[in-house]
């Protein structure tokens, strides 16, 4: 199964954290920002999000015959501009 690792600069505006993909497999959320960052879909906000604080990660495994939300973007915000978080992926 292939693996990819990236960085996505976060800001005050839903950032799409990767493209949608129905072989996701896996995808793992990393922040190490200095900042919450707030995870969810397109709609995302600091109000609706789940919390990521700095050093929190997030761990979604998808199964590819029955789960939809594969096919889906994530998203992220934050209170402030700049914030990096880290996203690997695994698919296949």
């Amino acid at each position: 199964m292939p693996v990819s690792q990236k960085t996505v600069t976060v800001g005050t505006t839903a950032t799409a954290l990767f493209d949608a993909d129905t072989s996701r497999r896996r995808f793992i959320v990393s922040n190490d920002s200095g900042a919450s960052v707030f995870v969810g879909g397109s709609n995302v906000t600091t109000s609706n999000g789940i919390v990521l604080a700095n050093n929190g990660s997030l761990e979604v495994t998808q199964n590819f015959n029955t789960d939809a939300s594969a096919k889906y973007q994530w998203f992220a915000v934050s209170a402030a501009g700049g914030k990096v978080v880290r996203v690997v992926e695994v698919t296949g």
